[in-house]
């Protein structure tokens, strides 16, 4: 790697085995990755070779042996990387100014890629890519932690022409032999509990290494955990799955956004964020487009097909996103770049022969300060990065990041709210139209009103805020009340083409706010709690799952019926967002503009 150190082009050599370095990273995540492969692996043949009289000895001994190598395997690495090779990668190659950066970007990208980086920005073409591949991870993410609640039917026993083989092959609850109350578990607690709680733990993960090799890692261990539960053999195998796909899948949007915000400058964020979202909508209509297939794959096989597809998915967003530094790093860079550039300064006016001579005899004196000046870097990119303590209580000190966290907390819980008791609703008001039509019209609400509302509000957003800097919070509030009397048709209509199509536009003006919500805690949150903030944004489900458990109880410990119920919570929950909202604008407009 050779470097210029005056601007009479005088150039020098520094000689380190940055290929050598980097193929050791390159090994020990490879390693990583097959131990963690491995370990699915063997968990599956074993559940499949093994008799279930010698599993009921020796499980209990097994599972938290593979559970302990695939979780080893995952902190492994974040931790090899962040302790070992990062640090061993910058002093065995005394690195100072321009050679830190070309090694971070494994040697193979150019000083004007590293600078779109450190500005938030790459070539489109490439920004596109990535935000293509992640909205196809959202896509597969909801698609495998929702394709559970169309494969079960309690009444499948009184389903005239379903023979006992077609029920067990269709329907998990019959073929597993569980009832309501477990099958509640599996839906809310089972997998929001983990990964609600996950999710503050990976947000710091992710302010302290590449957010790539998040994604990839943590996509391969959730469709793990999908195989796993294809392989289920009982209640037990299928909830020990869901809460590893819980663990697992609460590190995909904290990495997804973090990289988001670093492929595209503040001002096309909250586009890209929308885009990406519309992937949560596309996914519940593919997983209730699951009911076509059902009866030819059955629910075993869907539920590999998602593992498949999931596991493709996640290496093509390994391969296709580029490197993208933590923000330390790119705050240590910058200051050696600064330190680097004063030093080469005095040198200007000496020529390019007298100028390596002199360096040629001096670098074997500084070797030991430039090898200081390498572990200060590594110091400096560690300090620049807040510790998860520190950084939640920076987040919950700044007063626009409380109102935006309570508003997205009730919005979350008016949405689950929706998303768990709407097919119960159906189910009750309109029993005989429950079928194929119903599930292809669902999908059409899911997949096309949500996906065109989460895009479009980020558009809008983008567009808007230029003129009026609280656009990003005034739209989500405008889309809470303009949903209310959507969804009190919803519940009121005669039909079930009315209901429908009035679920339709409650989508269309509702699920406007993810993509603006997620630009404005990204440009509130200090520079290196990013993704710390998605991670308690994650987190707000845990609450929001809440909403549906309390309607729940209204409908089974009082006379209240579920519509008048939800007629009741939803749009007190609307109002209580939309005001949140409102405080939010206000403050961001009053708070210090912090640097993106």
């Amino acid at each position: 790697v050779t470097r210029t150190s005056a601007p009479s082009g005088s150039r020098r050599t520094t000689k380190f085995s940055a290929a050598g370095a980097l193929s050791v990273m390159g090994q020990q995540r490879l390693l990583r990755l097959l131990q963690l492969a491995a370990a699915f692996t063997a968990a599956l043949s074993f559940r499949a070779v093994v008799p279930a009289s010698c599993r009921a000895c020796c499980l209990p001994r097994y599972l938290p042996l593979t559970t302990a190598t695939s979780m080893h395997a995952i902190s492994s690495t974040f931790s090899s990387f962040e302790t070992q090779l990062w640090p061993s990668l910058c002093s065995r190659a005394n690195l100072r100014g321009d050679a830190l950066r070309r090694v971070y970007m494994r040697n193979n990208e150019s000083d004007q890629t590293w600078e779109a980086h450190s500005s938030g920005m790459v070539p489109a073409a490439r920004a596109t890519a990535g935000l293509i591949v992640l909205s196809l991870l959202s896509t597969v993410n909801q698609w495998s932690r929702s394709v559970l609640f169309y494969v079960v039917d309690f009444s499948a026993a009184e389903r005239p022409g379903l023979s006992g083989e077609d029920a067990v092959k269709m329907f998990m609850n019959v073929d597993l032999n569980f009832d309501q109350a477990q099958y509640g578990i599996l839906a809310s607690i089972g997998f929001a509990a983990f990964f609600s709680l996950t999710s503050l733990v990976a947000g710091g993960i992710v302010d302290r290494v590449d957010p790539r090799a998040v994604l990839g890692l943590s996509s391969l261990a959730w469709a793990g955990a999908m195989g796993w539960q294809a392989a289920a053999r009982s209640f037990s195998d299928v909830l020990a799955s869901r809460f590893l796909l819980g663990f697992a899948q609460a590190f995909t949007n904290p990495a997804s956004y973090t990289a988001l915000g670093k492929l595209y400058a503040p001002e096309k964020r909250a586009s890209a964020f929308g885009v990406y979202s519309s992937g949560v909508y596309i996914g519940g209509g593919v997983a209730a487009l699951s009911i076509l297939l059902i009866e030819t794959l059955g629910w075993r096989g869907i539920n590999s097909v998602a593992a498949a597809i999931g596991a493709a998915v996640a290496i093509g967003a390994f391969l296709v996103l580029p490197s993208l530094p933590p923000s330390g790093a790119k705050a240590a860079g910058a200051s050696s770049d600064d330190s680097a550039g004063t030093s080469a300064a005095p040198s200007a006016g000496t020529s390019a022969g007298t100028s390596e001579m002199r360096e040629a005899e001096s670098d074997s004196s500084i070797d030991s300060t430039r090898e200081t000046d390498a572990l200060a870097q590594i110091e400096a990119s560690k300090d620049a990065i807040l510790p998860v303590l520190e950084g939640l209580q920076e987040l919950f000190a700044t007063p626009s990041i409380r109102w935006l966290l309570l508003g997205s907390g009730l919005r979350f819980m008016a949405g689950f709210c929706i998303g768990v008791w709407i097919v119960p609703f159906y189910r009750e008001a309109f029993p005989a139209e429950i079928g194929v039509r119903f599930a292809l019209l669902k999908a059409s609400v899911n997949g096309i009103a949500g996906a065109a509302s989460a895009a479009g509000g980020g558009f809008l957003t983008d567009k808007l805020s230029q003129a009026e800097p609280r656009t990003p919070q005034w739209l989500p509030a405008a889309g809470c009340v303009l949903a209310i009397p959507f969804w009190l048709g919803t519940l009121y209509a005669d039909s079930l083409e009315l209901s429908l199509a009035a679920l339709f536009v409650e989508y269309l003006v509702a699920e406007c706010w993810f993509g603006p919500t997620i630009a404005s805690l990204q440009k509130a949150a200090p520079p290196g709690a990013q993704g710390l903030a998605q991670g308690v944004f994650s987190m707000l489900t845990l609450a929001g799952n809440l909403a549906p458990a309390f309607v729940g109880y209204l409908v089974q410990y009082s006379d209240i019926q579920l519509p008048e119920a939800l007629s009741y919570t939803v749009p007190f929950l609307y109002i209580s967002s939309a005001l949140a909202f409102l405080v939010a604008g206000e403050k961001l407009v009053a708070q210090p503009q912090r640097q993106s």
